[in-house]
């Protein structure tokens, strides 16, 4: 039994970043999580670093449904 995990595109030459990781890396990087290991990069990381700067917390307390 196969299962598709995960689907790799190929990047823009013209994109100034490109990563490779996954979803579980990509939820821990956009909480914050810079160090840890588990993103393969191609470019200038300050690019990453500008993305992240813009993003702002999350509010706990936000109710998403409401009744």
């Amino acid at each position: 039994m196969s299962a598709l995990l995960g689907a790799q595109r190929p990047g823009d030459p013209e994109a100034p970043l490109s990563l490779a990781l996954t979803k579980a890396r990509l939820i821990s990087l956009l909480g914050g999580d810079v160090e840890s290991d588990g993103i393969v990069s191609a470019g200038d990381e300050s690019v990453l670093h500008s993305l992240l700067g813009v993003m702002g917390t999350g509010d706990p307390s936000f109710a998403i449904v409401t009744p």
